[in-house]
Protein backbone atom coordinates (compact mmCIF):
# COMPACT_ATOMS: atom_id res chain seq x y z
CA UNK A 1 0.00 0.00 0.00
CA UNK A 2 0.89 3.83 -0.68
CA UNK A 3 2.86 5.82 2.04
CA UNK A 4 0.45 8.47 0.41
CA UNK A 5 -2.64 9.42 2.55
CA UNK A 6 -5.24 11.50 1.10
CA UNK A 7 -5.88 13.35 -1.95
CA UNK A 8 -9.14 15.62 -2.29
CA UNK A 9 -10.83 16.09 -5.89
CA UNK A 10 -12.52 19.39 -5.94
CA UNK A 11 -15.12 18.59 -8.34
CA UNK A 12 -17.19 15.62 -9.59
CA UNK A 13 -17.67 16.02 -13.25
CA UNK A 14 -16.08 13.50 -15.72
CA UNK A 15 -12.14 15.15 -15.01
CA UNK A 16 -12.73 14.94 -11.22
CA UNK A 17 -14.17 11.04 -11.41
CA UNK A 18 -11.22 10.15 -14.11
CA UNK A 19 -8.48 11.68 -11.34
CA UNK A 20 -10.26 9.67 -9.04
CA UNK A 21 -9.78 6.74 -10.46
CA UNK A 22 -6.65 7.13 -11.68
CA UNK A 23 -5.12 8.44 -7.47
CA UNK A 24 -6.83 5.23 -6.08
CA UNK A 25 -4.17 3.61 -7.28
CA UNK A 26 -1.55 5.04 -5.35
CA UNK A 27 -4.00 7.09 -2.17
CA UNK A 28 -4.74 5.17 0.84
CA UNK A 29 -7.87 7.69 0.61
CA UNK A 30 -9.44 10.06 -2.70
CA UNK A 31 -12.12 12.72 -1.07
CA UNK A 32 -14.17 13.76 -4.24
CA UNK A 33 -16.01 17.41 -3.60
CA UNK A 34 -18.85 17.54 -5.49
CA UNK A 35 -21.06 20.59 -5.49
CA UNK A 36 -24.28 18.93 -6.80
CA UNK A 37 -26.83 16.93 -5.30
CA UNK A 38 -26.46 13.00 -5.54
CA UNK A 39 -28.56 11.59 -8.97
CA UNK A 40 -30.72 9.05 -8.64
CA UNK A 41 -29.88 8.02 -12.39
CA UNK A 42 -28.87 9.46 -15.10
CA UNK A 43 -30.25 13.22 -15.36
CA UNK A 44 -29.21 16.95 -16.43
CA UNK A 45 -26.70 18.56 -13.17
CA UNK A 46 -26.40 22.21 -12.38
CA UNK A 47 -22.79 21.61 -12.59
CA UNK A 48 -22.84 20.55 -16.19
CA UNK A 49 -24.80 22.88 -18.20
CA UNK A 50 -23.15 20.97 -21.37
CA UNK A 51 -24.59 18.37 -20.64
CA UNK A 52 -27.90 18.76 -22.82
CA UNK A 53 -25.47 18.34 -25.62
CA UNK A 54 -24.43 15.15 -27.56
CA UNK A 55 -21.19 13.34 -26.45
CA UNK A 56 -20.16 10.91 -28.70
CA UNK A 57 -16.93 8.39 -27.38
CA UNK A 58 -14.45 8.56 -30.03
CA UNK A 59 -11.81 6.22 -29.97
CA UNK A 60 -9.25 7.51 -27.58
CA UNK A 61 -11.68 8.14 -24.86
CA UNK A 62 -13.56 4.88 -25.47
CA UNK A 63 -10.03 3.40 -25.18
CA UNK A 64 -8.77 5.18 -21.74
CA UNK A 65 -12.40 4.64 -20.21
CA UNK A 66 -11.85 0.84 -20.59
CA UNK A 67 -8.67 0.93 -18.98
CA UNK A 68 -10.20 2.30 -16.38
CA UNK A 69 -13.28 0.95 -16.24
CA UNK A 70 -12.99 -2.42 -17.60
CA UNK A 71 -16.25 -3.29 -19.75
CA UNK A 72 -17.78 0.19 -18.87
CA UNK A 73 -18.56 0.19 -22.74
CA UNK A 74 -20.44 -2.76 -22.77
CA UNK A 75 -22.42 -1.23 -20.13
CA UNK A 76 -23.45 1.94 -21.62
CA UNK A 77 -24.73 -0.52 -25.18
CA UNK A 78 -26.42 -2.45 -22.63
CA UNK A 79 -28.16 0.44 -21.32
CA UNK A 80 -28.79 2.09 -24.57
CA UNK A 81 -26.10 3.65 -25.87
CA UNK A 82 -25.96 3.97 -29.80
CA UNK A 83 -23.23 1.92 -31.08
CA UNK A 84 -22.36 3.07 -34.93
CA UNK A 85 -20.13 2.57 -37.51
CA UNK A 86 -18.40 6.02 -37.69
CA UNK A 87 -17.76 5.70 -41.92
CA UNK A 88 -21.28 4.31 -42.74
CA UNK A 89 -24.07 5.36 -40.49
CA UNK A 90 -22.73 8.99 -40.29
CA UNK A 91 -24.18 10.89 -43.18
CA UNK A 92 -22.02 14.26 -43.50
CA UNK A 93 -22.58 17.31 -45.38
CA UNK A 94 -19.20 19.14 -45.61
CA UNK A 95 -18.37 21.93 -48.14
CA UNK A 96 -21.53 21.72 -50.35
CA UNK A 97 -21.11 17.95 -50.38
CA UNK A 98 -22.66 14.83 -48.89
CA UNK A 99 -18.79 12.64 -48.04
CA UNK A 100 -18.83 9.56 -49.74
CA UNK A 101 -20.03 6.36 -46.90
CA UNK A 102 -17.98 3.57 -46.79
CA UNK A 103 -17.58 0.75 -44.61
CA UNK A 104 -13.84 2.14 -42.23
CA UNK A 105 -14.69 -0.69 -39.19
CA UNK A 106 -14.45 2.30 -37.29
CA UNK A 107 -17.07 2.33 -34.18
CA UNK A 108 -18.38 5.63 -32.38
CA UNK A 109 -20.84 5.52 -29.33
CA UNK A 110 -23.15 7.96 -29.39
CA UNK A 111 -25.02 8.39 -25.75
CA UNK A 112 -26.34 11.72 -23.84
CA UNK A 113 -23.81 13.01 -21.33
CA UNK A 114 -26.18 11.98 -18.38
CA UNK A 115 -25.89 8.64 -19.25
CA UNK A 116 -21.90 8.41 -19.82
CA UNK A 117 -21.54 10.26 -16.22
CA UNK A 118 -23.73 8.09 -14.51
CA UNK A 119 -21.90 5.33 -15.51
CA UNK A 120 -18.56 6.44 -14.73
CA UNK A 121 -20.14 7.40 -11.44
CA UNK A 122 -21.58 3.95 -10.96
CA UNK A 123 -17.80 2.05 -11.33
CA UNK A 124 -16.49 5.03 -9.10
CA UNK A 125 -18.84 3.48 -6.03
CA UNK A 126 -17.06 0.86 -6.49
CA UNK A 127 -14.08 1.54 -5.61
CA UNK A 128 -13.37 1.09 -1.66
CA UNK A 129 -10.86 4.01 -1.02
CA UNK A 130 -13.07 6.74 -2.95
CA UNK A 131 -15.39 8.65 -1.39
CA UNK A 132 -17.39 11.06 -3.28
CA UNK A 133 -19.37 13.87 -0.88
CA UNK A 134 -22.06 15.82 -2.25
CA UNK A 135 -23.72 19.28 -1.78
CA UNK A 136 -19.55 20.50 -1.06
CA UNK A 137 -18.67 24.29 -1.88
CA UNK A 138 -15.48 24.87 -1.07
CA UNK A 139 -14.34 27.92 0.52
CA UNK A 140 -10.92 28.24 0.22
CA UNK A 141 -7.15 26.20 -0.31
CA UNK A 142 -5.33 25.89 2.55
CA UNK A 143 -1.97 26.70 2.44
CA UNK A 144 1.29 26.45 4.35
CA UNK A 145 3.56 29.30 3.72
CA UNK A 146 7.09 27.74 4.96
CA UNK A 147 6.82 25.17 2.35
CA UNK A 148 5.09 26.62 -0.30
CA UNK A 149 2.45 24.18 -0.77
CA UNK A 150 -1.57 23.03 -0.33
CA UNK A 151 -2.35 21.30 2.38
CA UNK A 152 -5.97 20.76 2.41
CA UNK A 153 -9.36 23.08 1.99
CA UNK A 154 -11.95 25.03 3.40
CA UNK A 155 -15.32 24.06 3.77
CA UNK A 156 -18.00 25.98 5.28
CA UNK A 157 -18.29 22.78 7.90
CA UNK A 158 -14.67 22.87 8.65
CA UNK A 159 -11.02 22.29 7.15
CA UNK A 160 -9.62 19.06 5.34
CA UNK A 161 -6.59 18.33 5.18
CA UNK A 162 -4.63 16.16 2.44
CA UNK A 163 -1.24 15.50 0.50
CA UNK A 164 -2.96 16.29 -2.20
CA UNK A 165 -5.68 18.79 -3.79
CA UNK A 166 -6.76 18.56 -7.73
CA UNK A 167 -8.99 21.12 -8.50
CA UNK A 168 -11.25 19.71 -11.49
CA UNK A 169 -13.87 22.63 -10.71
CA UNK A 170 -13.93 23.30 -14.45
CA UNK A 171 -14.57 27.14 -15.63
CA UNK A 172 -15.58 28.52 -12.48
CA UNK A 173 -11.71 27.28 -11.05
CA UNK A 174 -10.98 28.13 -7.08
CA UNK A 175 -7.37 28.08 -7.96
CA UNK A 176 -7.79 30.76 -10.56
CA UNK A 177 -9.68 32.95 -8.31
CA UNK A 178 -7.20 31.90 -5.25
CA UNK A 179 -3.84 32.47 -7.61
CA UNK A 180 -5.20 36.25 -9.03
CA UNK A 181 -6.20 36.97 -4.82
CA UNK A 182 -2.61 36.50 -4.54
CA UNK A 183 -1.31 38.30 -7.25
CA UNK A 184 0.48 35.61 -8.95
CA UNK A 185 -0.59 36.70 -12.76
CA UNK A 186 -2.01 33.92 -14.70
CA UNK A 187 -1.03 33.91 -18.81
CA UNK A 188 -4.74 34.01 -20.41
CA UNK A 189 -4.78 34.10 -24.14
CA UNK A 190 -8.57 34.50 -25.51
CA UNK A 191 -9.39 33.67 -29.44
CA UNK A 192 -13.12 34.88 -30.85
CA UNK A 193 -14.70 32.54 -32.28
CA UNK A 194 -18.14 33.98 -32.27
CA UNK A 195 -19.78 30.41 -32.38
CA UNK A 196 -23.18 29.67 -30.66
CA UNK A 197 -25.11 26.45 -30.47
CA UNK A 198 -28.27 24.99 -28.68
CA UNK A 199 -29.48 21.46 -28.49
CA UNK A 200 -32.94 19.87 -27.81
CA UNK A 201 -33.91 16.25 -27.20
CA UNK A 202 -37.06 14.74 -29.76
CA UNK A 203 -38.37 11.56 -30.62
CA UNK A 204 -38.67 10.33 -34.02
CA UNK A 205 -41.17 7.87 -36.00
CA UNK A 206 -40.07 4.83 -37.37
CA UNK A 207 -38.98 5.18 -41.03
CA UNK A 208 -37.09 2.36 -42.83
CA UNK A 209 -35.83 4.86 -45.17
CA UNK A 210 -33.79 6.59 -42.55
CA UNK A 211 -30.20 5.32 -43.86
CA UNK A 212 -28.47 6.83 -40.56
CA UNK A 213 -27.69 7.08 -37.03
CA UNK A 214 -25.83 10.53 -36.87
CA UNK A 215 -26.34 13.20 -39.40
CA UNK A 216 -23.82 16.14 -39.84
CA UNK A 217 -24.10 19.41 -41.93
CA UNK A 218 -21.28 22.03 -41.85
CA UNK A 219 -22.20 25.81 -42.91
CA UNK A 220 -19.07 26.39 -45.83
CA UNK A 221 -17.85 29.58 -45.41
CA UNK A 222 -18.13 32.66 -45.64
CA UNK A 223 -21.24 32.28 -47.73
CA UNK A 224 -23.31 29.95 -45.29
CA UNK A 225 -22.60 30.35 -40.92
CA UNK A 226 -25.71 28.41 -40.09
CA UNK A 227 -25.18 23.97 -39.36
CA UNK A 228 -26.26 21.75 -37.09
CA UNK A 229 -26.69 17.68 -35.89
CA UNK A 230 -29.17 15.20 -35.24
CA UNK A 231 -28.48 12.27 -32.95
CA UNK A 232 -29.88 8.89 -31.90
CA UNK A 233 -29.12 8.52 -28.59
CA UNK A 234 -30.88 6.46 -25.86
CA UNK A 235 -34.26 5.40 -25.29
CA UNK A 236 -35.44 5.97 -28.87
CA UNK A 237 -34.43 10.16 -28.67
CA UNK A 238 -32.45 12.35 -30.65
CA UNK A 239 -30.70 14.97 -30.27
CA UNK A 240 -30.64 18.16 -32.44
CA UNK A 241 -27.88 20.51 -32.48
CA UNK A 242 -28.37 24.35 -34.26
CA UNK A 243 -25.06 25.98 -34.56
CA UNK A 244 -24.64 29.40 -35.74
CA UNK A 245 -21.17 31.55 -36.44
CA UNK A 246 -21.11 35.34 -35.99
CA UNK A 247 -24.04 35.63 -34.07
CA UNK A 248 -25.86 33.94 -37.34
CA UNK A 249 -28.51 32.47 -34.61
CA UNK A 250 -30.21 34.13 -31.42
CA UNK A 251 -29.58 30.81 -29.19
CA UNK A 252 -31.91 32.68 -26.15
CA UNK A 253 -34.34 33.14 -28.95
CA UNK A 254 -34.56 29.57 -30.32
CA UNK A 255 -34.83 27.61 -27.05
CA UNK A 256 -37.75 29.47 -25.73
CA UNK A 257 -40.40 27.71 -28.12
CA UNK A 258 -40.51 24.46 -28.59
CA UNK A 259 -41.06 24.75 -32.93
CA UNK A 260 -37.68 27.23 -32.20
CA UNK A 261 -35.85 24.31 -34.41
CA UNK A 262 -38.41 23.32 -36.66
CA UNK A 263 -38.86 26.69 -38.12
CA UNK A 264 -35.16 27.89 -38.53
CA UNK A 265 -35.55 25.74 -42.22
CA UNK A 266 -37.08 28.47 -43.67
CA UNK A 267 -34.51 30.71 -42.92
CA UNK A 268 -31.62 28.87 -43.68
CA UNK A 269 -30.96 25.72 -46.33
CA UNK A 270 -28.27 23.89 -44.14
CA UNK A 271 -31.14 23.77 -41.45
CA UNK A 272 -33.27 21.97 -44.51
CA UNK A 273 -31.00 19.52 -45.02
CA UNK A 274 -30.35 18.45 -41.42
CA UNK A 275 -34.20 18.36 -40.87
CA UNK A 276 -35.20 16.02 -43.47
CA UNK A 277 -37.40 13.90 -41.58
CA UNK A 278 -38.73 17.44 -39.46
CA UNK A 279 -42.36 16.34 -40.07
CA UNK A 280 -41.41 12.96 -38.23
CA UNK A 281 -40.27 15.29 -35.10
CA UNK A 282 -41.87 14.61 -31.47
CA UNK A 283 -41.21 17.39 -28.84
CA UNK A 284 -40.08 15.60 -25.71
Amino acid sequence: MSSLEKAIIIGGGISGKLAARVLSDVYKEVIILERDNELEGPAARKGAPQGEHLHALLHAGEYGLEELFPGITEKFYDSGAVKINSTIDLAWFHHGAWKIRYDGGYRTTLQTRPHLEWHIEQYIKRIPNVVIRYNQVVQDLLYYEAENRITGVQLKTGPILADLVVDASGVRSLTSNWLHNRGTPIPEEKVEINLSYVSKQYQLKVNQERDWKIKMVYPNPPQEKIGGTISSVEENRYIVTVMGYHKAINDKEVIKSDNGFLELPQFDTNISRMLTYSQDFITL
